[in-house]
């Protein structure tokens, strides 16, 4: 079966599921909300708190203060997590932050941010 025949036979389940499965290798191409979470925990634990520990400490003077500052850390990072996630969701197209700069303030903006990207990361 080639592309064009698959392409004409109606899918049983929604291309946007977590269930819709690559039929290549059978893998399921979704991530549910449990598996988004961890991910942006681990991002978090691997790169903030063993690179910013000691910083915050030394700021804070308490641990009170200092597990407090990590908690609303967590909290504000999972928020923009899960809204960047909704964003994917209603925008399916590549190009991450550029498209939905695109879809809010037009394509002026969205042109100055990919060239900040672009000078800032090279």
């Amino acid at each position: 079966m080639d592309y064009t025949e698959a392409a004409s036979k109606p899918s049983p389940v929604p291309a946007n599921s977590v269930t819709d499965i690559d039929t290549k290798s059978g893998l399921v191409r979704g991530i549910s909300l449990a598996d988004a979470t961890l991910l942006i925990v681990g991002g978090i634990i691997g790169t903030g708190v063993f690179l910013t520990a000691g910083d915050v400490a030394a700021a804070t003077k308490t641990p009170l203060v200092f597990v407090a500052a990590w908690v609303a850390g967590m909290i504000v990072s999972w928020l923009a997590s899960v809204s960047v996630a909704e964003l994917g969701s209603m925008f399916p197209q590549a190009g991450g932050q550029y498209v939905y700069l695109r879809e809010a303030y037009g394509e002026f903006v969205a042109f100055l941010y990919g060239w900040m990207i672009f000078s800032v990361n090279t």
